[in-house]
Formats: structure tokens, C-alpha cells, sequence
């Protein structure tokens, strides 16, 4: 009787093992749900990305742009056995100005804006 009981409320009726697993479940759920969020808008003049950076700060953060590539990395150590650390890579298209990229970081927050190339109006030519 005492083993169906333990057996309905915890399976197979090993408590310990069960635990274990709940509790490896709710860490391993735990690191999963930080990921390095980004978004990024299209705007007609520009990108802009946000990028989450919880507990960095401008001097922990590297962004660096390289044939096309985007990079944002950035870490801090937090104590002896946690470090905080990002990474995340972009490409880029051919209408962006990479001369014209600026960054900041407020509150935990990258904000990435990269200019768009000077479009070409259309111009009528007069045939002579």
C-alpha cells in the first residue's frame, strides 16, 4: 500500500531521483531563457539594432565591423566562478554607409545605428 502511494504521487517512487530531475530542469530552463536578445529596424535613412545587455556597461562592450560583419561582443565577470559574456554577428548589406555607424549603450540596452548609403534620385536626362 505505502509503495502503490509513492509510486502514484512520484512515479516510480524514487523521491531523490526525481527531485534531482526537477531541479536540473528548472537551472537548465533557467540559463535557456537568457539569450542575447536583438532587434533590429528598418528605417528609411537608417538600421537600427537593440541589442539586451544586462549588467554591461560601454567599457565591457566591443563592436567592431569588418567586411561586412558586424560584431558585438562584450563580457564581464561578475565573481570568480560567473562571467556575463555576448556575442552575436551581423552581415551587412551593400546599402549601408559603414563610415556612419554610432553606438551607445543606456540601462542594459546596445543601441546600434548604422546610416544607409545615399540613394540616387531619379534624374530625367535630356538627350541632345
Amino acid at each position: 500500500m505505502k509503495n502503490s502511494l509513492i509510486n502514484s504521487l512520484f512515479g516510480q517512487g524514487d523521491l531523490f531521483s526525481s527531485f534531482d530531475e526537477a531541479v536540473d530542469n528548472v537551472i537548465e530552463s533557467s540559463f535557456d531563457s537568457y539569450k542575447f536578445r536583438t532587434t533590429i529596424q528598418q528605417e528609411e535613412d537608417c538600421y537600427v539594432i537593440h541589442a539586451q545587455a544586462p549588467g554591461l556597461s560601454k567599457d565591457d562592450i566591443e563592436i567592431t565591423l569588418d567586411n561586412g560583419l558586424l560584431q558585438v561582443r562584450g563580457e564581464k565577470t561578475i565573481n570568480e566562478n560567473m562571467i556575463c559574456s555576448i556575442d552575436k554577428n551581423f552581415t551587412l548589406g551593400r546599402d549601408i554607409d559603414g563610415s556612419k555607424i554610432s553606438a551607445k549603450v543606456e540601462n542594459g540596452l546596445i543601441e546600434i545605428k548604422i546610416e544607409k548609403k545615399a540613394r540616387l534620385k531619379t534624374k530625367k536626362i535630356k538627350i541632345t
